[in-house]
């Protein structure tokens, strides 16, 4: 009795723990014919099903045959020194990475990018357009199977660029590092069903389901607001004060005296300090010179003991003025 039990457990020690799945595929967050009709539900259903399903079986497959490595790993740690794995893990690991991503970055709900992200877009590439331009190209150009994107490179700058195969901006050796926030998957098994040999077509309608929010989310993950004292330090002190001064009004009109120099100090600051380049223009170095006049006007009235409706009406107008600022520094 003894020896079977040994015999048993010895079997059961035997079966290599690789052997029990890793990585498993999420379910596809919408129905295979939700993106319809831009893309089909056969070709979301093959596509998820089949091509998705089977990179994960032979990614753990692969890993399985790695004693002691890869268990325990994140999809992202692999990709980052995908380099010392062999073919199978890199192609199967990048398929999967890729679709999981790909999934998430799709919707059948119509939105567009958040104001954060527009402006990034805007400054970088001059318009919405101009990046579906270029991000098509690189889509385009993609000789054979592969993938186009759009990342946040290591400088913080969103960049288009495109990977063979199931290669990826985050694996260790890509020629081009960063973090995803948008891809197009430009193998045929993607669009064939479809749109045949026309890719250029299937690149047209993709923009129609892509998921803004999400790729909103992702692009802000990776570049946090700054704060307005990292933006412009000047005009943040100067904010600061002329909010103290507005509580004052409200509450103890008497006490502004006692602050109205410290929002005086503030303007001089401000107008004295460079405009950061990325908000300089004529309309602004006027408005901030405005600020200082209006400032100081306000100081006088309030040293003077002005009636309270000629404060006030200096003070709105000083708020005015500030909302129009910030706007600019916001956007």
């Amino acid at each position: 009795m003894n020896y079977l039990k040994l015999g048993l457990l010895a079997f059961i020690f035997s079966i290599p723990f690789t052997s029990f799945a890793q990585f498993v595929q999420k379910p596809l967050p919408y129905a295979f014919n939700a993106l319809e009709p831009y893309i089909d539900a056969t070709t979301m259903e093959i596509h998820y099903t089949k091509h998705h399903a089977g990179y994960v079986k032979n990614l753990n497959a692969a890993l399985a045959n790695i004693p002691n490595d890869g268990r325990d790993q994140k999809i992202t740690d692999i990709l980052k020194n995908i380099a010392k794995y062999d073919g199978a893990v890199r192609n199967n690991a990048g398929g999967h990475y890729n679709h999981e991503f790909f999934w998430s970055i799709l919707s059948p709900k119509s939105n567009k990018p958040s104001d954060y992200l527009m402006s990034a877009i805007n400054k970088q590439f001059g318009s919405l357009d101009s990046l579906k331009g270029l991000l098509n190209k690189a889509a385009l150009g993609r000789f054979g199977s592969g993938w186009a994107w759009v990342i946040v490179n290591p400088q913080l700058k969103l960049e288009v660029i495109s990977t063979p195969l199931q290669d990826n901006p985050l694996m260790g050796d890509a020629p081009k590092k960063g973090t995803p926030i948008l891809g197009i998957d430009v193998w045929e098994h993607a669009y064939y069903l479809k749109y045949q040999n026309k890719r250029g077509d299937y690149l047209a309608a993709i923009w129609n389901v892509f998921n803004w929010d999400e790729i909103s989310r992702l692009y802000e993950a990776n570049v946090p607001k700054l704060t307005l004292d990292q933006k412009w330090s000047s005009l943040a002190n100067y904010s600061a004060s002329l909010d103290k001064i507005k509580e004052l009004s409200a509450k103890d009109p008497k006490q502004m005296i006692f602050h109205t120099s410290k929002l005086t100090d503030a303007a001089k600051e401000l107008t004295k300090s460079p405009i950061p380049a990325d908000y300089a223009s004529n309309a602004m170095t006027k408005n901030i010179g405005d600020l200082g006049n209006l400032s100081t006007n306000l100081d006088q009235l309030i040293r003077k003991k002005a009636k309270s409706k000629l404060i006030n009406n200096a003070i709105a107008q000083i708020n005015d003025l500030v909302k129009n600022i910030l706007s600019t520094v916001n956007n």
